[in-house]
C-alpha cells in the first residue's frame, strides 16, 4: 500500500515538504530514529509541484510550505528553509540562497555568483551563517518552528566533493577548517545548522505528535507547562504589591500567543509584574516608548518578520544593559557562538515550567 494511501499503519505518516532529493535523503537520515513513516511531498498527488515562497523571511516560508503540504495530504508536514547570511553582503543572499543566481540557477551557479562576489575580500571580512528554520504543521495547519545556526567563513575556493549547494565553500566555526564538502555526514550532521535545527525539530516532533496535547480554549496547543494555582489566599494586598517590586517587570517577546498567555500567568504567581509583545516590531516600540525599568526581557529565537537575533540588534542598540534571556528549542550550547557576543545573558530551552523559567530570569543577575 502506498503512503498516500495510508501506509506505516501503526506508525504516523510525516511528510517532508520538499522534492529535493538531496534535501530527501539528509532528512530521512536525521529523523531515521524517530517512530515515524517518513514520506516526501512527491507521494501524495494531491500536494502541489511547486510552492511559491512569498513570505520575506525563513520562518515565514518554512510555515507556509508545512501549512499548504499539511493541509493538501491530511497528514503531519515537515518544511525547513534554509538561508546562507553573508555579512560582507549585508546578510544576502538570506531568502534568495536557493536562487542567488537567478530563478533556475543549479548549486554551481550559485557558487560562482558568491565566490564572484566575494573576489579579493580579506578572509577577516569573509564571516557568514547558514541559518535553517524548521517548520511542523499538523493537518489543520497549526504550525510550531524551531531554529539551527552555523556560523563560519566563506572559502576562498572550491574545497571537497560532498555535500551539497554551498558545501564546498562553507567553513563551519565549530569545524577543524575544513568545508562541509570535505567532512562525512555525520560530521556536518554533528554541527551545521540543519542537523541543530533537526534535533530541536525531533523534540518537537516527539512532543506534538507522540502525545495527545492539551488545548486550551479556541484549540490552540499548549507550548509550555500551564501555571499553578496562585499564591496564597491569605496574602494581603500590600503582601502582594512589595513582592512584586521585589520581583521587578519582565517583557515577554514570542509570535505565539499560547506561549505569551502561559509564560505571564507563570511569572504572575511568582509576583513578577508583565509586559507582552507579539513580535520584534511591537517589542522595539514598547521600549522606544516610555516604559517601567525592566529587569528582564524573555525573547523567543524564531520570529516572523523580525527574528530573534533582528530583534536583538535593536534592543542592543536601544538599551545596552537591559538582560535578555533566549527562548529557543535549541540547548544553549547551540546558541552561544552567536548570541552571546550580541549581550545575551540566559537562555531559556522550551518547553519550559515554573522553576526552569524563573531560573532562567533569576540566573542573569550577577
Amino acid at each position: 500500500m502506498s503512503a498516500a494511501d495510508g501506509s506505516g499503519r501503526g506508525r504516523p505518516i510525516l511528510v517532508l515538504a520538499t522534492r529535493n532529493p538531496d534535501k530527501v535523503k539528509e532528512l530521512r537520515e536525521l529523523l531515521a530514529e524517530l517512530p515515524l513513516t517518513v514520506e516526501p511531498a512527491s507521494a501524495f498527488p494531491e500536494v502541489p509541484a511547486e510552492i511559491e515562497e512569498t513570505e520575506p523571511d525563513l520562518a515565514g516560508n518554512a510555515m507556509l510550505k508545512a501549512r499548504t503540504v499539511a493541509r493538501a495530504c491530511g497528514h503531519w508536514a515537515l518544511a525547513d528553509d534554509t538561508g546562507l547570511e553573508v555579512d560582507h553582503l549585508g546578510g544576502r543572499p538570506g531568502v534568495e540562497t536557493a536562487r542567488f543566481a537567478g530563478p533556475t540557477a543549479t548549486y554551481d551557479d550559485n557558487v560562482k555568483m558568491l565566490l564572484e562576489r566575494l573576489k579579493g575580500v580579506a578572509a577577516a571580512r569573509r564571516g557568514a551563517r547558514f541559518r535553517t528554520v524548521v517548520a511542523l504543521s499538523d493537518p489543520n495547519g497549526v504550525c510550531s518552528c524551531v531554529e539551527g545556526v552555523c556560523p563560519g567563513t566563506i572559502a576562498e575556493a572550491r574545497q571537497g566533493s560532498g555535500g551539497f549547494g554551498y558545501d564546498p565553500i562553507f567553513c563551519p566555526a565549530a569545524g577543524d577548517g575544513r568545508t562541509f564538502a570535505e567532512m562525512t555526514r555525520a560530521e556536518k550532521g554533528g554541527i551545521s545548522h540543519r542537523g541543530q535545527a533537526m534535533r530541536a525539530a525531533k523534540a518537537e516532533i516527539a512532543r506534538r505528535m507522540g502525545a495527545t496535547a492539551q488545548a486550551r480554549p479556541g484549540g490552540a496547543e499548549e507550548h509550555a507547562a500551564r501555571a499553578p494555582e496562585s499564591g496564597s489566599a491569605s496574602e494581603s494586598a500590600s503582601e502582594s504589591a512589595t513582592r512584586a517590586a521585589a520581583a521587578g517587570a519582565v517583557l515577554v517577546i514570542d509570535d505565539e500567543e499560547i506561549i505569551r498567555e502561559i509564560t505571564e500567568e507563570l511569572l504572575l504567581t511568582q509576583g513578577y509584574r508583565v509586559h507582552t509583545a507579539a513580535g520584534g516590531a511591537e517589542a522595539v516600540a514598547f521600549l522606544r516608548a516610555e516604559h517601567e525599568p525592566l529587569r528582564c526581557i524573555l525573547l523567543d529565537q524564531t520570529m516572523p518578520g523580525m527574528t530573534g537575533e533582528a530583534c536583538l540588534r535593536e534592543i542592543r542598540e536601544i538599551d545596552s544593559e537591559v538582560r535578555v534571556v533566549l527562548c529557543s528549542g535549541q540547548p544553549a550550547t547551540t546558541l552561544r557562538a552567536l548570541f552571546d557576543p550580541l549581550g545575551v545573558q540566559g537562555y531559556l530551552q522550551k518547553p519550559f515550567g515554573l522553576k526552569t523559567l524563573v531560573a532562567a530570569i533569576e540566573g542573569v543577575e550577577e
